[in-house]
């Protein structure tokens, strides 16, 4: 998710994360953002963001990668977003199947733009936080 376009990428899949996952995560994250010659990406400290082959992807694709402070979820911005989409998505409602329950997701990751105004206000908190922190990462790609 970045926070300040709003612009969202996913990948749904039943499979656990991991770091082929993520490896599929850059691939998609790069060409949704073609026209970037440098992406920066904040992440958690989930073992395999660490992974070397995920390390390596990133450095191969030009995708900067930052991780959060340990023990600070309340940086960790997705999680905000999980919340929200089980809010808006998922809470009280009974699926029958499996495949309802994904529907359900998914529909919520095709319509996100509808929700615009209440992500904004959702993020609003942390992006003079985060515009900080990608002009600090940005001027390290320097030195």
């Amino acid at each position: 998710m970045n926070p300040i376009s709003l612009q969202f990428t996913s990948i749904i899949t039943e499979d656990n994360c991991d770091q082929f996952m993520m490896q599929e995560m850059l691939k998609q994250i790069r060409i949704e953002y073609s026209d970037h010659k440098q992406i920066i990406m904040i992440l958690d400290n989930a073992s395999y963001n660490h992974a070397y082959s995920v390390r390596d992807l990133a450095e191969e694709l030009n995708i900067q990668l930052k991780f959060l402070p340990p023990y600070c979820p309340n940086l960790n911005l997705i999680e905000r977003l999980w919340k929200f989409m089980k809010k808006k998505a998922l809470s009280s409602i009974y699926f029958p199947t499996f495949l309802d329950f994904i529907s359900a997701i998914s529909n919520f990751c095709v319509q996100i733009e509808n929700y615009d105004s209440e992500l904004k206000r959702l993020f609003g908190k942390n992006l003079k936080l985060l515009k900080r922190f990608s002009i600090t990462a940005y001027h390290n790609l320097d030195t």
